[in-house]
């Protein structure tokens, strides 16, 4: 019973180490972290609702575009694959 006693204590002990070495890898006051507490100001132009509306609009085309160029790539591949796969078969 005491050597499994002993091994059981030393078990414990080498997770408490490395739990102790997992948790000093990211220790605060090692790595300076200073919470600032000010608020960041950012300098966004102020639009009017038609030149917002105009923004919205290029933005909502883009990313039509982006979503259509997508749609036909994988459209591609997917046939390449069909196509390959009839090739060897």
């Amino acid at each position: 019973m005491h050597g499994s006693l002993g091994h059981f204590k030393a078990t414990l002990q080498r997770k408490k180490e490395r739990k102790a070495k997992a948790e000093g890898r990211f220790d605060k006051k090692r790595l300076n972290y200073s919470a600032s507490e000010e608020k960041t100001q950012f300098d966004f132009p102020v639009l009017k609702k038609p030149e917002l509306e105009k923004v919205k609009t290029k933005i909502r085309a883009k990313i039509k575009k982006e979503k259509r160029l997508d749609y036909l790539l994988i459209t591609i591949v997917l046939l390449v694959f069909v196509l390959i796969y009839f090739l060897l078969n």
